[in-house]
């Protein structure tokens, strides 16, 4: 039975209520995956350290903490705005929408650390998978221009989900402040970019999977099939956010 939904959205709003309702179960279970499969790696790699090369298990592993951190940026996102449209009161609203913004501007920071990194793997595979990140790089410039990533995101990120700020009144002001359609539709927006590249991810470690044959589960038909379902979900909601 659906919860009440105090928010007035758009049918493309109740989707993705629905839609991060529904694959919780999923990605809370492909997340413990990617720690098993990690834990996996680290052993095999400790007993048999000839198994495979070293630049492929420092590449994989590296693909797997990635995978896991988009994950978590995806798990979090969906529990936000699942609570966020059925918050009752505006303190609970302002609580979710801040942490929305504090989760976008830590994930974007950790996808610029490792940008440089996935891009270099796509290039050494072929020319699609350069294409894909390419697409996703450029679609994660236009979001941070469109929602104001640099000044609205960072300063609520800055004054009242990073850090309290000291100054009181700069805290409350800045909370009050917080539209939460324009953060449901940020939080929309920016988890149809997170899906693609973890898709993105996938391809890059299906790829290795083939290598290393002691982790073939990772190549999974089932959990690469759902991993683009989920993908294609809020990519067509995202085509009503504007």
């Amino acid at each position: 039975m659906i919860n009440t939904i105090y928010i007035s959205t758009t049918p493309a709003g109740l989707k993705l209520y629905t839609a991060a309702t529904e694959n919780l179960d999923f990605y809370i279970k492909h997340l413990d995956n990617i720690n098993k499969w990690k834990y996996q790696l680290e052993k095999i790699h400790s007993l048999s350290p000839t198994s495979f090369k070293e630049d492929d298990y420092h590449s994989f592993h590296t693909q797997l903490k990635i995978n896991g951190l988009l994950t978590i940026s995806v798990l979090d996102l969906s529990i936000i705005a699942r609570e966020l449209f059925i918050a009752k009161h505006n303190w609970e609203k302002f609580f979710y929408a801040k942490q929305s913004y504090l989760v976008i501007y830590e994930t974007i920071n950790t996808y610029n650390i490792h940008c440089k990194f996935l891009d270099a793997i796509a290039k050494k595979l072929n020319q699609k998978l350069e294409a894909e990140f390419k697409t996703i790089s450029n679609q994660i410039k236009v979001f941070k221009k469109d929602f104001k990533f640099d000044t609205e995101i960072k300063e609520i990120r800055k004054r009242t989900a990073g850090h309290i700020d000291k100054d009181f009144s700069k805290y409350y002001d800045t909370l009050r402040n917080i539209n939460f359609q324009k953060a449901m539709e940020t939080i929309q927006a920016f988890m149809v970019i997170i899906s693609k590249l973890q898709i993105f991810s996938s391809h890059l470690m299906k790829d290795y999977n083939d290598k290393i044959k002691n982790l073939n589960q990772i190549s999974n038909n089932e959990i690469f099939t759902k991993l683009l379902e989920l993908a294609q979900k809020f990519d067509s909601l995202n085509r009503n956010v504007k």
